[in-house]
């Protein structure tokens, strides 16, 4: 816009000196969109490859990362235990003094309003994020298991969908999944209208193709498609559902897990009842705690 302005004031200026036409002002008003947009196409696609630049730069940065020798043991996991948990974003405070102990074939539910933290904590207790104070220890044989962290399943809230087929999305958790897994797991997360509709087609770029409740019955059937991990989290497992789809997938995957630990966060209080300990959270601290 600046540039038109100063294209209008000068022509302006040249049509009171008689140095131009009207008619040549209003010619050059109507190819005026010729002459600048291509000068707005160059500043953008200027932007663009600097985004571009910075992109492969981090790129660059990821493959000639060292890669960390942790073992991550394939252990059976006794307890979790949480001592004196605290962690600050930005020197904002998101847990205080968290203190909980997890053991093993337990659900636990976290229920809190958004914001208070679950998902933070959700993302230490697997090993995401560091606390700044106090420590979380993986307790096997009656001992901490030093040796890396446990293996986790871990839904996250907005995991991406690739535009690949149902079954490759749902093998990215586990490359040597079998069809008789994934014809359970489809079975357990209500997902057999999907796959008949779909079949071997692509599901669309985040899965476009898709409701909202079937990418997040896509993300449930990728998370349990491997049922080697210790422990397994699922943030917002019912959110996006109707509360019968919901509370099926719900009560199946309890189901399915029943040997193993898991921590479901959770807005729906019918889903989290059924779940062996119920905390809830308020401004990073847990303020109560139910017991079944």
């Amino acid at each position: 816009m600046t540039t038109i302005g100063v294209i209008m004031f000068v022509l302006s200026l040249l049509t009171r000196e008689k140095q131009i036409s009207v008619g040549a002002l209003t010619a050059i008003m109507m190819y005026n969109h010729m002459l600048v947009d291509p000068l707005i196409a160059i500043f953008e696609e200027k932007k663009n490859i600097t985004q571009l630049n910075i992109s492969i730069e981090r790129v660059d940065k990821i493959f000639n990362y060292q890669e960390q020798k942790l073992i991550f043991q394939n252990i059976n996991i006794e307890k979790i235990v949480i001592k004196n948990l605290s962690f600050n974003y930005e020197n904002e405070k998101i847990l205080t003094d968290i203190n909980l102990e997890i053991y093993n074939k337990q659900k636990l539910a976290i229920i809190g309003e958004t914001g208070c933290g679950k998902s933070t904590l959700a993302n230490i207790i697997c090993g995401l994020y560091l606390p700044e104070n106090g420590y979380i220890q993986y307790i096997t044989k009656d001992q901490e298991a030093v040796n890396g962290y446990p293996e986790f399943g871990y839904m996250i809230q907005d995991g991406y969908i690739f535009d690949e087929s149902l079954f490759e999305n749902i093998k990215l958790a586990n490359k040597n999944l079998e069809i008789e897994l994934f014809n359970r797991i489809i079975n357990i997360c209500c997902l057999d209208i999907v796959y008949k509709r779909y079949q071997d087609k692509k599901l669309g770029e985040n899965g476009s193709f898709l409701s909202s409740g079937e990418k997040k019955r896509v993300q449930i059937a990728r998370t349990i498609a491997d049922l080697s991990k210790n422990i397994y989290i699922f943030d917002e497992l019912s959110s996006n559902l109707d509360d019968n789809i919901g509370s099926l997938i719900f009560n199946n995957v309890l189901n399915l897990l029943n040997d193993k630990i898991c921590i479901f966060i959770e807005h729906d209080i019918i889903q989290a009842n059924k779940c062996d300990r119920v905390i809830v959270m308020d401004k990073g601290r847990i303020i109560n705690e139910i017991n079944k």
